[in-house]
């Protein structure tokens, strides 16, 4: 994923605010991108010709198949216009598309909507995939990935959530329901034994995908887990919610009901 100093990495999501352009700033993050002086009105016409261009991501900032969307967005260098919402208050232009009301959605240039994940992760990884995440070379381990994936999605899921409502309701239950969500992180574990990732030596779809359930599992219990022996999950998962991969997808921003503003987010 490359290393980056901090001072170049903070300018890299563009502020494009549809109805309040402040030129002091607008100005900075445009001049950093390209390198030259920009008057308000190139600014303003470079700005409607990069929306017009750019999906629409409607998400949630610490929902595990938002996070993992966001993630794959910025490895496959797919920009997108990002709209941070919250479930209490969900935007009627998102609940006029997509009316189930669940996030990720993402709303193509021509139209077109993706309200899954996984198929969100898949569509930008198959436009451009730079660190070969979905492993061309190795196409036999494609399925499988996928296989583990949907395994996460739904028993360990399922387990997932019986195990959070019983640590918050203190249910005499909890020790039994997080033992069922082990039999899948036990099977994570032995997939790091022998590899940096699930897969091999790389990051792949299938650790983007199963990170942020995995982050909740930890998060249930925080001591629990630190003293639960699962050493190469931990490390697998503590490398990755420190990257700069990581960082760039959890930044967080004004929900679009506030002021409609939308955030050019990507890797450059």
């Amino acid at each position: 994923m490359g290393k980056t100093t901090e001072k170049n990495s903070s300018p890299n999501y563009y502020l494009l605010n549809i109805h309040r352009i402040q030129k002091a700033v607008v100005s900075k993050v445009f001049n950093y991108t390209w390198g030259q002086s920009l008057t308000t009105t190139q600014i303003l016409q470079e700005r409607r010709r990069r929306i017009k261009s750019v999906a629409i991501l409607y998400s949630l900032q610490n929902c595990p198949f938002a996070m993992r969307a966001r993630m794959a967005l910025l490895m496959a260098k797919q920009d997108v216009l990002l709209r941070a919402i919250v479930t209490k208050d969900k935007p009627k232009e998102m609940l006029k598309i997509s009316p189930k009301g669940t996030v990720p959605i993402l709303v193509l240039v021509d139209g077109r909507l993706i309200d899954e994940s996984l198929e969100i992760m898949t569509w930008a990884l198959q436009k451009s995939d730079p660190e070969d995440l979905l492993y061309r070379k190795e196409p036999h381990l494609y399925p499988q990935m996928l296989s583990l994936i949907s395994v996460c999605d739904s028993g360990f899921r399922t387990n997932l959530s019986a195990y959070k409502y019983g640590n918050r309701y203190h249910q005499p239950n909890e020790i039994e329901l997080r033992s069922s969500c082990e039999v899948f992180i036990k099977q994570l574990e032995r997939l790091l034994q022998n590899n940096n990732f699930l897969f091999g030596d790389k990051l792949s779809i299938a650790d983007l995908a199963i990170l942020p359930n995995v982050r909740q599992f930890m998060n249930v219990d925080k001591k629990w887990f630190r003293g639960a022996y699962y050493p190469y999950l931990t490390n697998w998962l503590g490398n990755l919610m420190q990257s700069l991969l990581f960082s760039k997808a959890m930044r967080k921003y004004p929900l679009w009901n506030d002021n409609h503003e939308e955030f050019l987010l990507n890797w450059d």
